[in-house]
């Protein structure tokens, strides 16, 4: 902004003044009016509709439906899941235990004499007797029905019957005949302990073997059921995260909701005073003057009301010059027109004569038009609204 200066020194302070000169208020009048104009538009018509897209009903079904989901289902799933898995860790673990203690007391067992007890009493249990007999039923046969009879008729056609040679030939066959059954039952106790011998081998393995298979089975178990354990938490954990997930998303569309009535709010009731602010940059700078004293003592700085601080006062101070010829004094003869009007002449206030100004006095504005010129407190002023 152009403006004339004036110093005035003295020992112990320097001060000047800036004031616009008249010939721009003019121009500043036109510059407040335009942007005055500006604020009432855009303050009569501020947008009021919605600044968030609504969420619509699918979209909160789908985040409720995540959490019923989550909540019902889900949940369900996971706990039957956990529960399976521990009860198989459960069995699993006691069945590798069992296997562990069984053959820990194998180990501490003698099979050589536990296999010969066994043997032993497998062969005891055994009717040996039976057995013989049945193995010496076709020799007695043989003995009593082919044998004996033969000799006997040998001797009761020589005549000896009742010899010694007959009595021994008898005794003969049935020596022969005790022998044979003590042979056929030793032999059968010799096969009846061997066969419980290998049965009882075969039962050790047997039971060894089950053990093992036991405890390899175990194994198996107790690893699927930590596995389904670990599914089951980890499904626990998911079906948690896509319940927090739903409830964020829930939250998000209620909060668009709120964040759209907060904009709705703002643009109503809060841009008015944005359109203020943009109102006040471009004419609240418009100061009607500033004066700076600096010196050896105190500093300080004051500055004349601006053009917006006057807006409650009226046109009287506002959009006006104050012209009145009676307070100033010329120092030239016209050097332009006002608005193609009257004269305008270099001058000064009389309380502040070593500061210049340019402009036009007010009578000679009222001599031409008088509805251009007001009183106000004694003085003339321009209305410059008029122009």
């Amino acid at each position: 902004m152009n403006s004339s200066t004036s110093e005035t020194k003295t020992t112990k302070d320097e001060t000047s003044t800036q004031r616009p000169l008249p010939e721009q208020m003019v121009h500043l009048n036109k510059a407040w009016s335009e942007a005055s104009n500006a604020y009432d538009k855009s303050q009569a018509n501020p947008y009021l509709g919605n600044f968030v897209a609504a969420p619509n009903a699918n979209q909160f079904a789908g985040f409720q439906n995540a959490i019923d989901w989550s909540t019902g289902a889900a949940r369900n799933t996971a706990n039957t899941m956990g529960g399976a898995g521990a009860g198989q860790l459960a069995a699993g673990t006691a069945g590798q235990t069992a296997a562990l203690n069984g053959l820990q007391t194998a180990a501490g067992t003698d099979y050589t004499q536990s296999n010969i007890d066994r043997a032993n009493q497998y062969a005891s249990g055994q009717n040996v007797s039976a057995i013989v007999d049945a193995g010496m039923y076709d020799a007695r046969r043989q003995a009593s029905e082919s044998t004996l009879p033969s000799l006997y008729r040998n001797a009761a056609g020589s005549g000896n019957l009742n010899s010694d040679r007959t009595a021994l030939a008898e005794g003969v066959v049935n020596r022969g005949l005790a022998e044979q059954a003590q042979n056929l039952s030793a032999t059968t106790r010799a096969n009846l302990f061997t066969q419980g011998l290998t049965m009882a081998q075969a039962q050790n393995s047997q039971q060894l073997g089950a053990l093992a298979a036991a405890g390899s089975l175990g194994s198996t178990v107790a690893g699927q059921g930590y596995t389904g354990t670990q599914a089951g938490f980890d499904n626990t954990g998911k079906a948690l995260t896509a319940q927090q997930a739903a409830g964020m998303g829930l939250q998000g569309l209620d909060q668009s909701v709120l964040d759209n009535d907060l904009k709705r709010w703002y643009a109503q009731y809060q841009q008015p005073w944005n359109n203020l602010q943009e109102y006040y940059k471009i004419t609240g700078d418009l100061k009607g003057g500033t004066t700076h004293t600096v010196g050896t003592g105190t500093s300080e700085t004051t500055s004349t009301p601006s053009m917006l601080s006057t807006i409650g006062q009226g046109i009287g101070m506002f959009g006006s010059l104050f012209c009145d010829r009676r307070y100033k004094t010329v120092h030239s003869g016209q050097i332009g027109t006002f608005n193609e009007i009257v004269p305008t002449y270099l001058f000064s206030y009389n309380h502040a004569p070593d500061v210049l100004h340019v402009g036009p006095m007010a009578q000679e504005v009222q001599a031409v038009r008088p509805d251009a010129v007001f009183e106000h407190d004694g003085m003339l002023h321009i209305d410059l609204t008029k122009f």
